[in-house]
């Protein structure tokens, strides 16, 4: 499997419903959903050489409100992945609250 198709898997045995990229406008399920989006650069260096390769993903989780349980099983699948980062907003304009999260993929995990 290719490291979208393992990070999609994972973040699907949640139980939250997702998507990698996008929805198209007014065709979004009903509230919570997750995204995930691939970043181009995943390099660590060491001692002046590429050490490793290691892909990166944005993960945004939309959610009616904060809500700790959906928040926390996404999560504990982030965390089988590998790292991650996280920062939470209110999203007007979407009328939604978001939680974004930066992945570092670990297939060795």
């Amino acid at each position: 499997m290719s490291s979208d198709e393992v990070v999609f898997s994972t973040l699907s045995q949640s139980g939250i419903q997702g998507t990698k990229i996008g929805y198209p406008y007014g065709k979004e399920p009903p509230l919570p959903w997750f995204v995930y989006r691939p970043l181009k650069k995943g390099e660590f260096y060491a001692d002046d050489s590429n050490y490793a390769k290691m892909r990166r993903y944005d993960v945004d989780l939309y959610q009616a409100e904060p809500n700790d349980t959906e928040r926390e099983a996404l999560e504990d699948e982030l965390t089988k992945l590998g790292p991650y980062a996280c920062v939470e907003s209110w999203v007007a304009m979407e009328n939604c609250w978001l939680t974004s999260y930066r992945l570092t993929y670990h297939p060795n995990k």
